[in-house]
């Protein structure tokens, strides 16, 4: 329920008949089939589908982190050809700190990655510290602070870069429910404040409305985009619009399911 994007923004990702296949012959496993879509710069995209969907391999293509078996993916007018950091972001489920590495030298990590002086390091990561609540933990290690906060520190890492395109993989799945909501509340309003480009993946419908303003809706495996929600800012919890659009969303990607599998019995 994101509020609405400016309605002009670029062409950020365009996606052409995407299709990933693991493994030869009999052993073939197709995780992705014919996957096309665009996403305009500004955009909040939450990504939902079961499990075996696809959906991270997905965001692995996005990043560069895994190649296609056939179609192309393109990121600000180029095509990806392996993982672009600079011009990427990517946030896990795992938090993934370096352990000897204090929170705010973990957001410099990838800036001492490309050899930045250690003095713009710094300054470009205490205000980022600030952005997510942590300034006063700078010091702190990640054994020291807890599941929310270790993702809040991996979130301004990933921004400490200046990427205009943020992938998520279900970054808050396995936090409790109440960090998980302040956690999606903090990552709105950081979106508000400064409009980078989200794909975020999640199994939660109730998430995906939440924060999403657009939902692209994959079919069980093999992932195929079988429906997309382009409205969902226009839905409210407080009138029982995104109650209905959750139960909707769940027909959408489980009715024929169940009922091939209830025809299969």
């Amino acid at each position: 329920m994101s509020s609405a994007e400016p309605r002009h923004g670029r062409e950020m990702i365009a996606v052409d008949r995407l299709s990933k296949i693991y493994g030869k012959g009999d052993t073939a496993l197709a995780a992705l089939d014919d996957i096309s879509m665009t996403v305009r710069e500004g955009r909040f995209v939450t990504i939902v589908g079961p499990s075996g969907c696809g959906k991270s391999t997905l965001l692995q293509i996005l990043a560069g982190l895994v190649m296609p078996s056939t179609g192309r993916v393109v990121v600000e007018g180029k095509p990806v050809t392996g993982p672009s950091p600079d011009k990427i972001g990517v946030m896990f489920q795992d938090a993934w700190l370096l352990p000897w590495k204090t929170a705010v030298e973990n957001i410099e990590f990838p800036l001492a990655l490309r050899r930045s002086p250690r003095a713009e390091r710094r300054k470009r990561a205490l205000p980022l510290l600030d952005l997510v609540g942590l300034r006063q933990f700078a010091d702190r290690y990640p054994d020291e602070l807890s599941g929310g906060m270790r993702q809040r520190v991996a979130l301004a890492r990933a921004l400490a870069q200046d990427s205009q395109l943020l992938l998520m993989d279900e970054p808050f799945a396995a936090l409790d429910a109440l960090t998980r909501r302040t956690c999606q509340d903090e990552l709105l309003q950081l979106w508000e404040e400064t409009k980078f480009t989200v794909l975020f993946v999640t199994h939660s419908i109730a998430e995906a409305i939440k924060i999403g303003n657009r939902i692209l809706l994959l079919s069980p495996h093999p992932g195929r985009v079988k429906a997309e929600i382009t409205d969902v800012d226009q839905v409210s919890s407080e009138d029982g619009s995104a109650g209905r659009l959750e139960h909707q969303i769940h027909d959408l990607l489980f009715s024929n399911a169940d009922k091939e599998a209830a025809a299969a019995h």
